[in-house]
């Protein structure tokens, strides 16, 4: 009557020490900050993640007479994809 009481003990003891099942069997893709965003709010968070880091990096400039963004410098090419869609787009019509 008690032994599968002491082995349910033993089992559960062993999987504590290992960790959860199949945690090592799926690898965690590495997220940068676009894909956090879109991930939170979707494709308009990753927007304003585009505009801040191409404001940061003075590819963007916005001016606050006219609230309007425009492109202050030509686009790196180590520019995340989402940045270059957001520069064409503020290239293309500063808005």
């Amino acid at each position: 009557l008690v032994t599968p009481f002491v082995v349910a003990g033993f089992r559960a003891r062993r999987a504590r020490r290992t960790g959860p099942l199949g945690t090592d069997a799926v690898p965690v893709p590495p997220l940068g900050p676009h894909e956090v965003a879109y991930l939170e709010d979707g494709w308009k968070r990753a927007a304003a993640v585009a505009v801040a880091r191409l404001l940061r990096d003075g590819v963007l400039r916005y001016e606050s007479a006219q609230r309007l963004l425009f492109a202050a410098a030509p686009l790196g090419a180590s520019q995340h994809p989402s940045e270059s869609v957001v520069y064409a787009a503020v290239a293309a019509r500063p808005t």
